[in-house]
């Protein structure tokens, strides 16, 4: 993935593969992914440990990106760090759609709300967070003016 720049979407369906450990690799790759425009990520049923500080940190080079959807749902060893993923859709000032789902992870919703609160660009004005039972909104996690 690293080495396709060009690339300008990237869909990843790997729902119930077992996939072990991080996502720190495929970070990394997506930093050299710049013209990155719609990125989706569907890892739920794995065993996926860990932060996600890696993943942040590359998508925070994806300046272009405009849609995001990721689903981490059941993979109980996600930890509630969330604050580098936030982060790095910061960077992402053409966002228009987020949808984040961490059902069944070890990510709570005070978690969410703590890490996000001020965080997306103003541009971002669809989508939603599923933690547990609830359902946020995006537009709550705006930037103040």
């Amino acid at each position: 993935i690293g080495k396709c720049t060009d690339l300008e979407t990237l869909k990843l369906y790997f729902n119930g593969n077992s996939i072990c450990g991080n996502l720190d690799p495929l970070g990394q790759s997506l930093s050299s992914c710049t013209q990155l425009e719609t990125l989706e990520l569907y890892l739920g049923g794995n065993s996926i440990s860990g932060k996600l500080e890696a993943l942040g940190h590359g998508i925070g080079s994806c300046t272009k990106l405009g849609t995001v959807g990721m689903d981490f749902t059941g993979n109980t060893k996600i930890t509630g760090n969330l604050k580098a993923l936030g982060q790095g859709l910061n960077n992402c000032m053409q966002l228009g759609s987020l949808s984040l789902g961490f059902q069944d992870t070890g990510v709570q919703e005070d978690d969410v709300r703590q890490a996000w609160q001020g965080v997306l660009p103003r541009s971002c004005t669809q989508g939603r967070f599923s933690v547990g039972a609830a359902r946020i909104k995006v537009a709550e996690f705006h930037q103040s003016v």
